[in-house]
């Protein structure tokens, strides 16, 4: 939660079969929801798990998750996206 009362959540879900990562982000002025966005990947990007939100050093929201690799087993990579 930001100084301003602004907010980030993320979590884990499945989509058929695929476990994507989702964040919303709650507005303080005005106190609203942005609709969840989903983080899509292609290639040989898994399911998506152990998502966490962290601040960066201008005070950004940044999500953060692991993402196994199928053409890779028991390989994951870690992913990240900085909330605007």
């Amino acid at each position: 939660v930001a100084p301003g009362g602004d907010a980030v959540v993320a979590w884990a879900q499945y989509f058929g079969s695929t476990q994507r990562t989702v964040s919303a982000r709650f507005l303080a002025d005005g106190g609203v929801w942005l609709d969840a966005g989903v983080f899509e990947f292609d290639g040989d990007a898994g399911s998506a798990e152990a998502p966490k939100v962290a601040i960066d050093s201008v005070g950004r929201p940044v999500v953060v998750w692991q993402q196994y690799k199928r053409t890779v087993p028991t390989s994951y990579d870690i992913w990240a996206s900085v909330c605007r």
